[in-house]
């Protein structure tokens, strides 16, 4: 059904289904729950820093349980830290800021405990291979003392 959806891609631009922003995907039970159940969020530019954005969603209510509502956070967080650009070494959550619309109060959370701090990129083919070979040759050598030691 994809290659017939994407005459449209241009008039849906963003909107369009992607496996990168798990809007595309073969699980059909999953799919529904998580958009029929998920919230939807935006990032805009801040309007006196204009190299930051924000994100302003509800990550739950005053009555519920605070496991939940951490859950709810720590779910939030990972989605954003899924969607951020692949630089190594760039911090992407800047600060977290939680606040109840009653009150002016704001919160200041850690968001560093729920999503790594720096990006860090998986190695490429060759040194995962050069790695793989250098185990190899520990658990050879390891081997070969084992049975020096009998």
């Amino acid at each position: 059904i994809l290659p017939e959806l994407v005459a449209l891609r241009g008039l849906m631009k963003r909107k369009f289904p992607n496996p990168r922003s798990e809007t595309l995907g073969t699980n059909l039970a999953e799919m529904i729950e998580r958009f029929s159940n998920g919230i939807s969020y935006a990032a805009t530019k801040d309007e006196h820093q204009q190299d930051f954005g924000l994100i302003s969603t509800s990550v739950g209510t005053l009555d519920m349980d605070t496991q939940k509502l951490e859950e709810n956070l720590r779910s939030l967080l990972l989605d954003v830290d899924l969607i951020r650009p692949k630089r190594e070494g760039e911090r992407f959550i800047k600060r977290v800021l939680l606040k109840s619309p009653p009150s002016s109060e704001r919160l200041k959370i850690d968001a560093y405990q729920y999503v790594p701090e720096f990006y860090v990129k998986t190695a490429n083919k060759a040194s995962a291979k050069s790695n793989e070979v250098e185990e190899r040759e520990e658990e050879s050598s390891e081997k070969q003392e084992a049975v020096a030691a009998q």
